[in-house]
């Protein structure tokens, strides 16, 4: 095994040397650093020649690189640019910090795009409003209002029914919507943040939870008959 050690950079962390643990006789050292193997180790310096190497806070946590997931990696030449311009160690931890970021976004995105109950609440929109169009009601943003008491007027039970399910289902989805567009809205701040100062007001709104307040509309049942 072997340990690397680390600086702390704004809100990153620079990976530094390393060294073999057999060679260590301070015990302090290991407080300096996080553990690794030797497949790992060998992966940091291949990449080493062109990219500053951060290592994520997670790792720092639990004291030990599992695996190159652990490890993010920016480009010592500034992107689309052929200037060979180096960029200083907090510039470097600014795009580490937002490459991180921009990772943990797009797993947020790509649950939200694949989540199975949301799966199967959209199955349960399509056959509630086929279910609907076999009766001739179609339901749309705008017609809403007046095919919600056209079904009412069906006096049907089964068919209340079904539209309060509809009317749920509907708002489930709706907020699943906001959520994705509230998650591309972040990803452009993060992507075109050129400061510390822009990345924490970015920060904040990414780990603001989402609440999001929408408007029902009651549906009374029709009296029962005597």
């Amino acid at each position: 095994m072997y340990i690397l050690f680390y600086k702390k950079v704004k809100n990153s962390y620079l990976a530094l040397d390393f060294k073999d643990t057999s060679l260590i006789s301070n015990p302090d050292e290991f407080k300096l650093g996080v553990l690794l193997n030797k497949t790992i180790l060998d992966y940091i310096k291949s990449k080493r020649p062109d990219n500053q190497i951060f290592i994520k806070e997670t790792a720092i946590k639990k004291g030990q690189i599992t695996s190159i997931d652990d490890l993010v990696l920016v480009p010592l030449v500034q992107e689309e640019t052929t200037d060979p311009l180096h960029l200083s160690d907090d510039e470097m931890a600014l795009k580490a910090e937002k490459k991180e970021l921009l990772y943990n976004l797009e797993k947020r995105y790509s649950e939200a795009m694949t989540n199975g109950i949301d799966f199967m609440v959209y199955i349960k929109f399509l056959t509630l409003f086929n279910y609907f169009a076999s009766k001739g009601i179609f339901i749309t943003e705008e017609n809403k209002e007046d095919k919600y008491i056209e079904v009412l007027e069906l006096e049907d039970e089964s068919a209340i029914d079904k539209l309060e399910q509809f009317i749920e289902i509907q708002e489930i989805l709706e907020d699943r919507l906001a959520i994705i567009d509230n998650l591309i809205e972040l990803k452009e701040d993060i992507e075109y943040a050129m400061s510390e100062e822009e990345l924490e007001e970015a920060k904040e709104a990414y780990f603001k939870p989402i609440k999001l307040l929408k408007d029902t509309i009651s549906i009374p049942k029709p009296p029962k008959k005597k």
